[in-house]
């Protein structure tokens, strides 16, 4: 009696991992996350804010999660080729670079992982003008490895990430509004 127990137990957990990892197999091969805030200053001011990498230190949400992170910025700071280099046991360990930079319109980033395993990531912060003030459209996405598909079958990712977007847009209205 015990042991055919413990043999449907087993066909059962085998049954749920090999469903788990179809179902991983079938997700889209990359991902998209995508929030939006108004804030109440002119593009200018929002533009200085996300298109100089020392700026965006202040109010970048992964920058706040671990007061343990190192970086170090490249030999520019702001505009196109603009670099900064972090490593963090908690957050990730890689490099984001200013890959395009439209005067009062759009900062696009190229984020390289290190860890905890290799990716790159596109985020792009978009502005429009907006009742006297700004909207900001910030996306990231980028390809979805296997590991990222099994995530996204266990848990769902755009939530997660979408919290560090809307915290890190809501720090971003607080530095261009104080500006």
């Amino acid at each position: 009696m015990r042991m055919r127990t413990l043999k449907r137990l087993g066909t059962i957990a085998t049954t749920a991992v090999g469903a788990m990892l179809i179902l991983a197999s079938m997700r889209q091969d990359t991902f998209h996350v995508e929030r939006s805030a108004r804030i109440a200053a002119p593009p200018e001011w929002v533009f200085q804010q996300i298109n100089d990498l020392q700026r965006m230190k202040y109010w970048n949400p992964y920058e706040q999660k671990d007061a343990g992170l190192t970086g170090r910025f490249g030999p520019t700071t702001r505009g196109l080729g603009a670099s900064y280099s972090f490593d963090s046991d908690e957050v990730a360990t890689g490099r984001m670079t200013i890959v395009g930079s439209k005067p009062l319109r759009q900062v696009t980033l190229r984020l390289d992982f290190e860890k905890p395993f290799a990716s790159t990531v596109t985020t792009e912060y978009t502005l429009t003008p907006d009742r006297g003030g700004t909207k900001v459209t910030w996306t990231m996405e980028g390809p979805a490895n296997f590991v990222h598909k099994l995530m996204e079958t266990a848990f769902v990712l755009d939530p997660l990430i979408g919290r560090d977007l809307d915290r890190g847009l809501s720090n971003l209205k607080v530095a261009s509004e104080s500006y």
